[in-house]
């Protein structure tokens, strides 16, 4: 939204599966959205070892500065490891993930108890197949900024075989009379 412009700074961080944003808030903070698509369990595992030590890297680089939230299709089934909404046992993927999110303190906030709506974010066309592939992954010192999250119920608009995940937070980007005193505006067809 062009009103956002002031707010919103692309980041010069990723590659093309991790790209980043920084958005000034009211309260002075800073908020770090990474937006992931990381590699299917087909490829190999170093590949996804080497996205794990991306995040890692992220998170640490940007933690002191403001709050860092990853989101996106992660290709990991974090299952019973999750939290009370995952399933299973983890995937080979989720693994791997679920042990970045113990040693960085992080949480799915899909697979928590603030989220409704269906606990699978995939689901093949026949339906053979469900997992919670995608996650909105948040420190866990943050929880308590969370208003709600919701995993979308699939409807005939959905043309993906993966489902939205939405969260609302409490706090806001900075508002519309400070954008003169801050300046800067973001190039949304760049992104």
């Amino acid at each position: 939204r062009k009103s956002l412009d002031y707010a919103v700074h692309k980041l010069d961080e990723g590659n093309d599966r991790v790209i980043g944003i920084r958005i000034r808030l009211a309260n002075g903070q800073k908020l770090f959205i990474f937006s992931v698509y990381l590699p299917h369990a087909g490829e190999p595992v170093e590949e996804y070892r080497q996205h794990m030590d991306m995040l890692r890297d992220l998170q640490r680089k940007y933690e002191n500065e403001g709050s860092v939230i990853f989101m996106g299709d992660f290709n990991a089934d974090i299952g019973e490891l999750g939290g009370p909404r995952g399933k299973g046992p983890p995937s080979r993927n989720g693994e791997e993930l679920a042990e970045i999110l113990e040693e960085l303190e992080l949480t799915s906030l899909n697979l928590s108890y603030l989220c409704t709506g269906p606990a699978e974010t995939y689901e093949t066309k026949n339906s053979e197949y469900k997992s919670s592939i995608d996650h909105i992954i948040i420190p866990r010192e943050t929880i308590t900024e969370v208003l709600a999250c919701r995993v979308m119920e699939d409807d005939a608009l959905n043309m993906s075989d993966h489902k939205p995940v939405v969260a609302t937070l409490k706090n806001k980007p900075i508002e519309w009379k400070e954008r003169e005193e801050h300046g800067g505006k973001l190039d949304w067809e760049s992104m």
